[in-house]
């Protein structure tokens, strides 16, 4: 059966009860989440929401959740949450007691997945996106949390199970517990490695800032990087190793506090890849070699950016992509250094686009959203790498890439691509 993918979207149902996802073509073994608080593709709209997570089995999901409103608005006033009860949730932008949708994990289906919202039904018909992973390919597959280091150094994270070929972690500097509902402040990080490799982008806000305070980071040398005011770096770490019943990570900047992070750890007989390009700033197609092997799933990040590091606007964009006929996209951009209490409004806005994989927006002004600036849609899945097309381009951006591809009888493999 070898590895099977699939990535779409599709609505929540505004009622409680399960809600049934079909039409995958076999039993998944982990899913992923994305939501933006859309109901239907759309350009920049009021109010910064990202929220990612995971799930493989009714008890075993995580998620992360972070927002800002905008633009109607004088006062920054900016959430975050993380969960590890839930494979999905999001709470009311601005409202840190109310929620848009919690979702529970039900069941991996012969033909999809199914889920089921927790206590509330959905505000609204919300678009999810979602890149499932399943067949004989993938031999172990699990969500994870564990506490950072609060100093500089390696950190070896135990009991995962196996070891991995494929390493998400996410998290939002929380520093409580996995399960909070929802703090001040928006974090968002979420990175990859395949165990050599590895990238991750990161945006924060400062809640009740004046003038605004929003970041940003995208690099190829850190698999997780949280921000904090005035473009600093709270905490940063890189992968050392994939272990037999783990990871280890060398953390580069440590924080004083221990904060939780989550994990998605993935193992089996397929092929997994992290790399990165940079976005060549004109129209047409641009092919990506160099992966040692033809994919068939991806997941990409970008963050508006030409170059690495981190600079001034919380800006980012995340996508799964298995053909041309199924990717999902969503992103949003928070600008930095308003000032608000003269009466400038709060610029934060989200977008999606589930017929893309790639999508970037200028700063908004004067309480509307940024042109389009960058825009691009996925065509091939090639024997070294991939082709996506631009159908506008105005940026050399940086982006990442998570790949996946069936693996070969007998033999488990981890093929890794260098970086910038």
């Amino acid at each position: 059966m070898a590895l099977k993918t699939k990535a779409g979207s599709f609505s929540l149902v505004t009622s409680l009860g399960n809600q049934s996802i079909t039409g995958l073509g076999f039993q998944p073994e982990i899913v992923l989440f994305l939501g933006s608080l859309t109901t239907a593709d759309a350009g920049p709209t009021g109010d910064f929401h990202m929220a990612f997570g995971a799930a493989t089995s009714s008890s075993d999901r995580r998620t992360i959740n972070a927002n800002s409103r905008g633009p109607s608005v004088q006062v920054v006033d900016a959430i975050r949450a993380c969960r590890n009860v839930l494979c999905l949730t999001s709470y009311q932008i601005g409202y840190v007691n109310d929620i848009d949708y919690m979702l529970n994990f039900v069941s991996m289906d012969a033909d999809g997945f199914t889920i089921a919202p927790n206590w509330k039904a959905p505000t609204a018909a919300y678009l999810i996106g979602y890149l499932a992973l399943g067949g004989n390919d993938i031999s172990n597959a699990t969500t994870g949390q564990f506490t950072s280091a609060v100093s500089t150094g390696n950190q070896s994270v135990t009991g995962v199970g196996f070891q991995p070929d494929a390493l998400i972690l996410f998290g939002t500097a929380e520093d409580t517990n996995f399960e909070t509902a929802a703090n001040d402040g928006a974090y968002f990080i979420v990175g990859f490695t395949d165990g050599t490799n590895q990238g991750q982008t990161s945006i924060y806000t400062k809640n009740a800032s004046d003038p605004t305070d929003t970041s940003r980071n995208i690099t190829s040398s850190k698999v997780y990087s949280a921000l904090t005011n005035n473009q600093g770096i709270l905490q940063e770490c890189s992968i050392v190793s994939m272990d037999a019943d783990g990871f280890t990570v060398n953390w580069t900047t440590a924080n004083g506090t221990a904060r939780y992070l989550g994990y998605i750890a993935i193992k089996g007989n397929l092929r997994v890849a992290v790399g990165n390009t940079a976005l060549s700033g004109s129209t047409g197609n641009q092919s990506v070699s160099g992966v040692g092997f033809k994919p068939n799933a991806a997941m990409f990040q970008i963050n508006g950016h030409t170059v690495e590091g981190v600079t001034t606007h919380g800006e980012i964009g995340l996508s799964f992509c298995t053909d041309s006929s199924s990717r999902f996209e969503i992103g949003g951009n928070d600008r930095d250094a308003l000032n608000v209490g003269l009466g400038t409004v709060v610029e934060a806005y989200r977008h999606t686009q589930s017929g893309k994989i790639i999508a970037n927006y200028a700063a908004g002004s004067g309480g509307s959203g940024g042109a389009l600036q960058d825009l691009g849609d996925f065509v091939s899945w090639d024997a070294d790498g991939f082709t996506y097309n631009m159908s506008t381009a105005s940026n050399a951006l940086k982006m990442n890439y998570l790949v996946f591809g069936s693996g070969m009888m007998g033999q488990t493999l981890s093929t890794n691509r260098g970086f910038w």
